[in-house]
């Protein structure tokens, strides 16, 4: 097997086929294909855990569903729209979790994928802005 090196960030990914210190796009570090297989398991363990528990959190806490679709009180106080928006953000981070798994099975292929992780981001970044909206307005009620 050739030693290649490949630039992990998320808006280079510039591949050379030889061993490289520095990109040479960008200036970052690069890293060869061992090195990318042992932080691709990192990322997939990161996304098992935060996909497991944002899954297990709206399954074990029905409030906000029952909320959201109008039952009795249950021990979530706010209203249908805070739900919504608790329910998205879990539901984001859920899914950024998803998004490591994939792009950490990627890496631990020897591939990097700059869509998953750039999805990835903008999925974490856009759950704790719900996440975040959600629990500042129900701290207004």
């Amino acid at each position: 097997m050739t030693a290649r090196s490949t630039c992990l960030s998320p808006f280079c990914g510039q591949r050379v086929p030889e061993r490289t210190a520095r990109c040479p796009r960008c200036g970052r570090q690069m890293f060869g294909d061992e090195e990318i297989a042992r932080r691709g398991r990192h990322v997939l363990q990161l996304g098992l855990i935060l996909a497991g528990l944002m899954g297990a959190l709206l399954w074990l806490w029905p409030g906000p569903l029952a909320a959201i679709v109008g039952t009795p009180q249950t021990s979530f106080r706010g209203t249908a729209g805070q739900a919504w928006t608790i329910v998205l953000g879990l539901g984001a981070i859920g899914l950024t979790g998803i998004a490591f798994v994939l792009s950490g099975g990627l890496m631990i292929l020897g591939r990097v994928s700059r869509v998953a992780t750039i999805a990835a981001i903008g999925l974490f970044a856009a759950g704790l802005a719900c996440l975040a909206a959600g629990l500042v307005s129900a701290w207004g009620t």
